[in-house]
């Protein structure tokens, strides 16, 4: 299994990804694709009562290999690095599951271009940033539940 990097609380956290309910993620993530992951309760649930927790992935993030505020499926896939997600949850925190309900965030067209589309490694800074309607679902829409699932169990954290 490959260990990824990404962010929560702040802070650099590793993750192995072991299946996903998506078929591109799967491949993405070289994990199985398990589709009945999908049947896991709750999507956007994202409480203690949910069987899922939020992962945002960015799909327009800065790039460059050596950019501190790279982060992103588009660098992941031009950079050849861990697209460095970012997970609302840590296994000490109530509401942690592996089971991350993946939410696929856009940066706004004026934001890449003003180049203030930075690196999010804080759950209170994305919702903010979400706020802001500068950072949104794909093509524009609510920030959300993409329909897939990553199974993605955190194994350290720095």
């Amino acid at each position: 299994m490959v260990e990824s990097l990404g962010y929560a609380n702040g802070e650099l956290v590793k993750y192995i990804s072991t299946d996903a309910s998506d078929p591109a993620a799967a491949a993405l993530e070289n994990s199985t694709y398990t589709p009945a992951l999908n049947a896991a309760p709750t999507a956007g649930g994202d409480g203690t009562d949910s069987a899922r927790a939020t992962l945002a992935a960015l799909v327009n993030g800065q790039t460059g290999i050596s950019n501190p505020q790279r982060q992103g499926l588009n660098s992941a896939l031009l950079d050849g690095a861990d697209p460095l997600n970012l997970l609302f949850w840590t296994p000490n925190q109530g509401r942690y599951s592996p089971l991350w309900d993946v939410h696929l965030a856009q940066w706004s067209a004026a934001a890449v271009a003003a180049g203030s589309n930075f690196a999010q490694k804080d759950r209170s800074q994305l919702l903010n940033v979400v706020g802001n309607h500068v950072l949104t679902g794909p093509g524009g829409a609510t920030f959300g539940p993409a329909g897939f699932i990553v199974n993605c169990p955190i194994i350290s954290s720095n």
